[in-house]
């Protein structure tokens, strides 16, 4: 695979308030198309809770937005939300996780959830997965900001 894209995604939460995460999409190289795309959505060190709503809350607004605007057939794209830990946290037992995230909805469809209407793909379900898998599935190293510094 080849990561297609990289960059902040600002969005808005169930509740309205902002928030941004970091994105990455990856496609398939060359004529390999039997392959999912994947998308790592990823909360950075530092995105506290003056940072808007965590991704957990708002994964569902967050992949039918990214599955809109760069579109990507949902039901053959893989998700996968990334908590990545600054290195005191690391240092405290704190572990960066990654969860795959499915959706009950194949389509994004507009929703009113407090008062506003947000193009979602459903109802989340997440289970545990690890970096590992996540880059088996992409044949690539997960870039980190701690990986990034020099």
């Amino acid at each position: 695979m080849r990561m297609t894209q990289d960059y902040r995604h600002e969005y808005r939460g169930v509740n309205g308030c902002p928030g941004w995460c970091r994105v990455r999409v990856y496609e398939p190289a060359g004529e390999d198309r039997s392959s999912p795309a994947a998308v790592v959505i990823t909360s950075e060190p530092g995105q506290g809770t003056d940072s808007g709503p965590s991704v957990t809350n708002a994964v569902e607004v967050i992949a039918a937005e990214v599955v809109t605007r760069f579109a990507l057939p949902t039901s053959e794209t893989v998700f996968f939300e990334h908590y990545e830990r600054a290195e005191q946290e690391l240092r405290a037992g704190i572990p960066e996780t990654f969860d795959l995230v499915t959706f009950s909805r194949t389509d994004p469809e507009p929703r009113m959830l407090s008062g506003r209407w947000l193009l979602t793909l459903g109802t989340p379900s997440w289970r545990h997965a690890d970096r590992a898998s996540v880059e088996t599935l992409i044949g690539q190293t997960i870039e980190t900001e701690r990986r990034r510094k020099p």
